[in-house]
């Protein structure tokens, strides 16, 4: 191999080495930090389902940590009435149990959804609706 050669064969793989992270990019929900924590996801369930005889209990899958999960129980009434999950940038609500995909949308959870979206670099705001459409599934088979 000439030196020539050699160079350009060492320069090439230099180019291809320093590209190669900006080549494999992270996943927006790898990327970008979550927006809430437990505490003001069980406030937006609360704006999501807002019938003051349910008593929160979390339930936490570790399948799957993307999610806060929540389990509701009736106060007084045996079994729960239903299992829910928050989105932790966008805070969206989800029924994951009964109305599978199905997406709560109230005047007081879409207010506190508002201050979220705030919360959001310019960058950010580039894969808000990526990470506002996730879809959380369904706990049943949907065979």
């Amino acid at each position: 191999m000439t030196p020539n050669i050699r160079l350009r064969t060492i320069l090439f793989a230099g180019v291809v080495a320093l590209s190669a992270p900006a080549l494999a990019q992270e996943a927006p929900e790898d990327r970008i930090p979550q927006k809430i924590k437990m505490k003001e996801a069980v406030r937006l369930m609360n704006y999501a389902n807002p019938i003051d005889s349910h008593v929160y209990y979390f339930a936490s899958r570790p399948d799957e940590q993307v999610f806060f999960w929540m389990e509701l129980f009736r106060k007084n009434a045996d079994g729960h009435s239903g299992f829910y999950v928050v989105n932790p940038w966008t805070g969206a609500v989800w029924d994951i149990l009964w109305e599978c995909h199905k997406r709560f949308s109230t005047p007081a959870l879409e207010k506190a959804r508002a201050a979220i979206r705030r919360r959001f670099t310019a960058v950010e705001m580039t894969d808000y609706r990526y990470l506002d459409d996730i879809d959380p599934g369904c706990m049943v088979d949907e065979n």
